[in-house]
């Protein structure tokens, strides 16, 4: 999924939307000492009275919510055992929402997480309005499973119109936190070609964060790395395999390519794809090259996701910088700077510039001569 289909399903998440119709609910609260559900209810969503109905669809919504790889992660299952999580949700799909169902998915959260309060787990059904022209099946239902905190009351006064007197609070008004769930999943995904049965789209509260225990105890999916964590096995690659460096014409070059693949709508590369560049600045082989790669990568067919590596073209996402200077340039400013040692041993940063400079909102005077302009001009263009 896209960020743009995301946005659609989180927009229409509304009780009277024309894309997406709500159809029923199941909320349970369990104890996360014992696992045991002390209360359970399904209901038809549209008879909830309408502040309550308001409530569980912000919950709904906030599963939607933030960047693709940084707080929701597509991930694929991998097991397809007879009381897998996919199993069980497909049959939810297909039929009402039984007790029974819940119950094992209940299980299997209790038995792979922990959690430091009660817990609160929302589960809603609906399905997609479709047109004519949709690839989807006739209106497909799907699946949004909310975890939430269940925070623990305090001690406090309150008024009591009834008696007008000021009364102790009950310890028993426990308080739902459904503003902030603690994970979460649409399931299945939709993409290009409609629904993908085979994946999920998880929501994890806390940022470049993936609960193991729950994608793989839970959901009985794949593990993928973050984007933060595919960032930095790219750059320890080419730190470790070229430690002079690369020259900025090659990162240019590399930038170039990673572009040209996003836009033939590769979504991966795999670190054969990426050697060529390195090997231009490295003075080792391939096979050594693969085995230092070996060494970073977690498997053998690692695949880079091309949206953690390659920057973004639209802003100044590259920052050049030592410990007196730091520039932020975009990809496309690459072919204007150039690093060289000069004729006295000193290394010098050049940037080629059509306009004037500022510091602040004071511009720079000229200060070289022509002759050195002329110089520089000739040492960018080699």
């Amino acid at each position: 999924m896209d960020k743009k289909q995301i946005a659609v399903i989180k927009k229409n998440i509304k009780s009277n939307s024309n894309i997406l119709k709500i159809e029923e609910i199941y909320s349970c609260y369990f104890k996360k000492d014992s696992g045991k559900i002390i209360f359970s209810e399904k209901k038809d969503f549209n008879i909830i009275e309408e502040e309550v109905q308001k409530l569980y669809i912000n919950n709904f919504k906030r599963l939607l919510t933030g960047n693709i790889d940084e707080k929701l992660f597509q991930l694929d299952f991998i097991e397809k055992e007879e009381l897998s999580t996919q199993n069980i949700l497909l049959n939810l799909l297909n039929e009402d929402i039984e007790e029974d169902s819940m119950k094992d998915l209940v299980n299997k959260i209790y038995e792979n997480c922990i959690y430091d309060t009660d817990i609160t787990i929302n589960i809603l059904k609906g399905r997609y309005t479709i047109d004519k022209n949709s690839l989807l099946d006739e209106n497909p239902s799907f699946i949004l499973v909310s975890i939430n905190r269940v925070a623990a009351p305090k001690k406090s006064l309150k008024f009591d119109y009834e008696s007008k007197s000021f009364k102790e609070s009950s310890n028993l008004d426990v308080i739902l936190d459904l503003n902030a769930p603690i994970q979460g999943f649409l399931y299945p995904i939709l993409d290009s070609e409609g629904q993908d049965l085979n994946k999920t789209l998880y929501y994890n509260g806390k940022i470049k964060t993936l609960d193991e225990g729950f994608i793989k105890g839970v959901l009985n999916c794949e593990i993928k790395p973050t984007l933060t964590e595919d960032k930095e096995n790219f750059s320890n690659i080419i730190k470790f395999s070229a430690k002079d460096g690369l020259k900025i014409s090659t990162l240019k070059d590399l930038y170039e390519f990673l572009g040209e693949q996003k836009e033939n709508g590769e979504e991966s590369l795999t670190i054969r794809d990426i050697l060529p560049f390195i090997e231009e600045e490295s003075a080792l082989k391939e096979e050594e090259l693969l085995n230092i790669s070996k060494n970073i990568l977690t498997k053998d067919d690692y695949a880079f996701n091309i949206n953690s590596i390659l920057p973004d073209s639209k802003s100044k996402s590259l920052k050049i910088e030592n410990q007196y200077v730091t520039i932020n340039i975009s990809p496309a400013a690459l072919d204007k700077i150039k690093q060289n040692v000069g004729e006295d041993g000193k290394r010098y940063l050049m940037i080629s510039m059509d306009e004037k400079s500022y510091i602040g909102d004071i511009e720079i005077k000229d200060d070289e001569v022509k002759k050195d302009i002329e110089d520089l001009s000739l040492a960018l263009e080699k």
